[in-house]
């Protein structure tokens, strides 16, 4: 690796770190599977997948903890109420695609 260049490998540490809560894995597949979206979105695709948690608690939760650590990871861009997908979120494919049916 040259000097100039970063090394874009995420640590399993980190992806299992990330993976550990349910909300961000369908965070993830959902960017995965559809590119960048709207955080309403996020919050109807989470919503789907919480029968309990009320609506407006996800989206705080998502708000205030989920994305925020999902962006601190680089994972995640969020940029006026969309989220992006970094290139770095590649990473979690081999992972999602163990916890996809749960």
């Amino acid at each position: 690796m040259g000097e100039n260049e970063k090394d874009e490998s995420v640590s399993p540490t980190t992806i299992f770190d990330v993976l550990a809560h349910a909300h961000r894995r369908v965070v993830l597949a959902r960017l995965r599977a559809d590119g960048p979206c709207e955080f309403a979105a996020l919050t109807d695709a989470v919503a789907r997948h919480e029968d309990e948690t009320p609506v407006e608690r996800l989206r705080v939760s998502l708000r205030h903890h989920h994305l925020p650590k999902l962006e601190d990871s680089e994972f995640v861009r969020c940029d006026a109420g969309r989220v992006v997908p970094t290139e770095r979120c590649a990473a979690v494919d081999p992972y999602l695609a163990l916890v996809e049916d749960e």
